[in-house]
């Protein structure tokens, strides 16, 4: 392991409240914003950037999520280019290149958590009063209210190995920022303060 940072190859314009997940193909980094709302596709695959033209699919979208699984890559909710938050999951097949819209999940939020575990696609935060952890199975929504974090957005995920998500920090929608460590077992539907 080197301590160092490697520039690569130059690619999409510049962006901020993208998101990005890793497939079988590379990084794809979908939508975000510059100078206004933002629907591109583009795939890193190791060696340079490529944008992807997909067809049809969720128009322009800030603060989504972004998750690989299933063989397809799924995109949730977010912030459209007129400021209105989404509720929308959609799907990208990356060998077609066209998007599947699915049944509308919870109430819309934006800079949420949204991860693939075990064939389940895991949606938490993001809105200012859902504090249920939402599941979808492929088929529909279902939700599950386990006591843990507040409510919050703008924070941070990460999936470890054993299918666990960690929840760290966070916005308390303009009441303040927070910088608490919080696990949840996805299986059991259990948060646990670390």
């Amino acid at each position: 392991l080197q301590d160092t940072w490697t520039a690569l190859d130059t690619g999409p314009p510049q962006r901020f409240k993208h998101a990005a997940a890793m497939t079988d193909q590379g990084m794809v980094v979908i939508g975000g914003k510059d100078e206004e709302v933002l629907g591109d596709v583009w795939l890193w695959d190791g060696l340079a950037w490529t944008e992807l033209q997909t067809q049809d699919g969720p128009g322009p979208v800030t603060r989504h999520g972004l998750a690989w699984g299933d063989g397809v890559l799924w995109l949730h909710g977010g912030i459209d280019g007129e400021g209105e938050r989404l509720d929308g999951l959609w799907s990208l097949d990356l060998e077609s290149l066209e998007w599947s819209q699915h049944p509308s999940g919870p109430e819309p939020r934006a800079s949420h958590t949204t991860v693939w575990v075990d064939g389940r696609l895991v949606v938490w935060g993001g809105h200012p009063t859902d504090t249920a952890v939402w599941i979808w199975d492929g088929q529909a929504w279902s939700d599950t209210d386990a006591p843990g974090p507040e409510a919050r957005d703008a924070h941070v995920t990460a999936l470890d190995d054993t299918g666990q998500v960690w929840v760290m920090g966070g916005d308390l929608f303009g009441a303040h920022f927070v910088n608490d460590l919080w696990v949840l077992d996805v299986d059991a539907m259990r948060w646990q303060a670390q």
